[in-house]
């Protein structure tokens, strides 16, 4: 986590060097400072930045986006600006969204490797845990969909259609955080060899550092998240 004034505002820097070079944002979109300025991204003062580095460089980043004050389920970019379905929306309006926060602001410096990606992932979903979240929200990429299922498998749902938004089509999608470990353990035993082997390995790198007690839980989703299940699939 990114724990110091000084990783804040790196990961707020390649965050807006790596949407510019992608052409999610335009120049306009930065402030003197060399950080998206906070009418087009006004979620920094509510979100916990992740950062891997490179002995002092920072290399990549994401966040989390926590509710805003009284701004409640508004406060998740999904959700406010996001067409997710109907019957998902009123159900995740139905949790309190102190247990949510939405996975936001990916970000790697060139040349960087994908394993930084992982870390970043594996970071977070072990905060999310500590923490006791119960759900994360995002909007991804096709090629990140598919890696995220792989991974967990259904606790990981799509909750709406794709959608273009900040210059690319995106997928609104749903993790189950509380119960991820069970289907996380569970696929690693179902795939090809192949991709069982790589699965195996996957899960004892997303396990690394994680306490026992959370590693041994399987937690039954709470109605709320039955609900939205359900409705994902409709």
């Amino acid at each position: 986590m990114a724990d110091t004034d000084e990783l804040v505002d790196a990961a707020k820097k390649l965050h807006a060097e790596t949407y510019l070079r992608r052409g999610y944002i335009e120049p306009k979109h930065i402030d003197k400072t060399g950080v998206i300025n906070r009418k087009y991204d006004p979620h920094q003062d509510h979100s916990t930045y992740f950062v891997v580095r490179n002995r002092e460089e920072v290399v990549a980043t994401a966040r989390q986006i926590r509710v805003n004050g009284d701004a409640g389920h508004a406060s998740f970019p999904t959700m406010a600006k996001i067409n997710i379905y109907k019957t998902v929306k009123a159900a995740l309006e139905g949790i309190n969204p102190i247990f949510v926060v939405e996975i936001s602001g990916l970000a790697k410096s060139q040349g960087t490797q994908p394993m930084a990606v992982l870390m970043l992932y594996r970071t977070m979903w072990q905060y999310s845990l500590r923490h006791e979240h119960r759900i994360w929200l995002a909007s991804i990429d096709e090629g990140a969909y598919s890696r995220l299922k792989f991974l967990f498998g259904d606790a990981l749902v799509r909750i709406g259609n794709s959608t273009f938004y900040m210059g690319s089509i995106v997928i609104p999608v749903m993790l189950e955080v509380d119960r991820s470990i069970y289907p996380l353990l569970r696929g690693s035993k179902t795939l090809n060899p192949a991709k069982r082997l790589l699965k195996r390995q996957l899960v004892k790198f997303f396990l690394d550092g994680l306490p026992k007690k959370y590693q041994q839980a399987h937690r039954r989703p709470r109605p709320a998240l039955v609900e939205i299940s359900k409705a994902s699939k409709e």
